[in-house]
């Protein structure tokens, strides 16, 4: 069956490819905003907590308690928000659209994690990673 738009002729196989692509851009754009949502909400929550364990937890407990109390926390947020979000924008059950939306929001992670925090920090990237040793808190029994 041919169809006419504006005197140019299209067929039936046109128009389901040009709907295809057109559900295809729907579906990437409403990945980007589920993941930048998602990483809105996530980072949000962790550069407050993040500023409360700073300013109140690290002078009391220490730093690496003061991280532990914090984690569970996170934990807590980074799950409410992920189910929040997928129930908001009607992200659909498929594994490959909710962890696009997770990668999204860790890509985004990433880039402000080495750029906004480590320029408030003032630190160089070494010097970042080199904070983030593990064992660099061991306590003596």
């Amino acid at each position: 069956m041919n169809y006419s738009c504006c005197g140019v002729g299209w067929n039936e196989s046109t128009l389901l490819c040009e709907r295809g692509t057109r559900e295809r851009q729907h579906t990437i754009v409403q990945i980007l905003k589920a993941g930048a949502l998602y990483f809105a909400l996530v980072f949000g929550a962790g550069f407050v907590l993040g500023t409360i364990r700073t300013l109140w937890g690290v002078p009391r407990f220490g730093t690496r308690t003061a991280e532990l109390m914090e984690t569970p926390i996170m934990l807590v947020v980074t799950i409410a928000a992920a189910r929040w979000i997928v129930r908001r924008l009607a992200v659909p059950l498929t594994p490959s659209r909710r962890l696009g939306m997770g990668f999204v929001a860790l890509g985004l992670l990433l880039v402000a994690e080495f750029t906004l925090v480590i320029w408030l920090r003032g630190l160089s990237s070494r010097e970042y990673l080199a904070t983030r040793d593990l064992c660099r808190e061991r306590s003596i029994t």
